[in-house]
């Protein structure tokens, strides 16, 4: 109970276990996981009980992987690194978009990607993105774009940063967000006028 009187749930996140994990291969693995005898434990014990890794663990073993083993940020990175050109461009910009990046912005900034709607199926089929009711596309995960932004070399970053900032100028995008996209663009002066 809080001071005001409110009353209010405490939750305290706890690290899955290996039923929990069992539970979640039964989910999202079709078929039988024979050649890992005891996959729930091993991912259990690897994860440490993050849920994150558990489930890109076995969306990486789905997909034809077995690097289940390896940390999170490299059982990311190799899901991405499998995604055909399209997927990955659209998954690109939306990370460095923003939680919500305006479906109509990323299909601009794609340059008419091959299939467009073909690669944005394939990435929500994969679990990547979520389409969003208001026609936006959000990276499932914060550390999943995180980890995409970073896998971006530089330059090109700073280039994709760069179209964005333009596009945005032109579509009317808030200064703070304007000014973000300068900065990482490091076109320095412009950072600082879009606020």
């Amino acid at each position: 109970l809080l001071s005001d009187g409110l009353l209010v749930a405490e939750f305290e996140p706890r690290p899955l276990g290996a039923l929990a994990v069992e539970e979640l291969i039964r989910d999202l693995v079709p078929g039988p996981t024979t050649s890992w005898p005891d996959l729930p434990g091993l991912l259990a014990e690897r994860s440490g009980g993050n849920p994150l890794h558990v489930i890109q663990a076995l969306r990486l073993l789905v997909e034809g992987g077995c690097e289940v083993e390896a940390p999170v940020t490299d059982l990311i990175l190799t899901r991405v690194g499998r995604l055909p050109t399209d997927a990955l461009r659209i998954l690109q910009v939306a990370s460095c978009l923003g939680r919500q990046a305006p479906l109509d912005v990323v299909r601009a900034l794609c340059g008419g990607a091959g299939s467009f709607a073909e690669a944005l199926r394939l990435l929500i089929r994969r679990g990547l993105v979520e389409p969003d009711i208001e026609r936006a596309v959000s990276v499932s995960h914060p550390r999943i774009a995180e980890c995409v932004r970073e896998s971006i070399p530089a330059d090109a970053r700073r280039a994709l940063h760069e179209e964005i900032f333009l596009r945005g100028q032109a579509d009317g995008l808030p200064p703070c967000l304007l000014a973000l996209h300068a900065e990482e663009a490091r076109l320095g002066e412009a950072a600082l006028t879009a606020l």
